[in-house]
């Protein structure tokens, strides 16, 4: 409905909708308002962002589904928002990380690799 109504606001002009899942982001974590901190976010949009984890995310229901979809990080998501604002997106619906990495122009998330390749060195 929110989609819709934003559509219709927009008249001739095109509605952008940026659907992230969860967002990450900053140097702390908090519970009130939550808060993921960016190197741990960064690990979890790697992992989630795995193949095979798509797959099983796919088949799931409702909230597992969601669950196991991968987190954006604050600055993609606000990158891709400032890109579509100036007419440089090239679909008005930002679905998942994904396609909000692809609008923004962010590399992918190696989060995951950059604290094992730490661990292995130390």
């Amino acid at each position: 409905m929110a989609e819709a109504a934003a559509a219709e606001a927009a008249g001739d002009a095109n509605a952008y909708v940026v659907k992230p899942s969860f967002i990450y982001g900053g140097d702390s974590f908090e519970l009130f308002p939550p808060r993921v901190a960016s190197g741990y976010g960064a690990a979890i949009e790697e992992i989630l962002s795995n193949a095979i984890i798509t797959k099983i995310a796919d088949v799931l229901p409702g909230l597992l589904k969601v669950a196991l979809r991968p987190p954006s990080s604050v600055d993609a998501v606000a990158e891709a928002c400032v890109r579509c604002a100036v007419g440089d997106c090239s679909t008005t619906v930002l679905d998942g990380t994904v396609a909000i990495n692809e609008a923004a122009g962010a590399d992918k998330a190696t989060g995951f690799s950059d604290f094992v390749g730490r661990l292995s060195t130390n």
